[in-house]
C-alpha cells in the first residue's frame, strides 16, 4: 500500500486551501472553477490507477 499512499499524499499537498476555503469569496471562486471545468477533464487520478486490488 505504501506506493499508493505516497502518490495520494503527494497529490493532496496544497489542495486543502482550494477544496476547503476559509472565506465566502474563495468558496464562490472555487465553485465557479468547478462549473467551468468540463467533466471530461475531471478524470481519475493517477493514485487511483496505482493500486491493484
Amino acid at each position: 500500500m505504501r506506493p499508493y499512499v505516497e502518490i495520494c499524499q503527494k497529490q493532496a499537498r496544497g489542495a486543502d486551501r482550494f477544496l476547503v476555503p476559509a472565506k465566502r469569496t474563495h468558496i464562490w471562486m472555487r465553485n465557479q472553477v468547478f462549473r467551468l471545468v468540463p467533466p471530461r477533464l475531471l478524470k481519475t487520478s493517477k493514485a487511483a490507477e496505482a493500486i491493484s486490488l
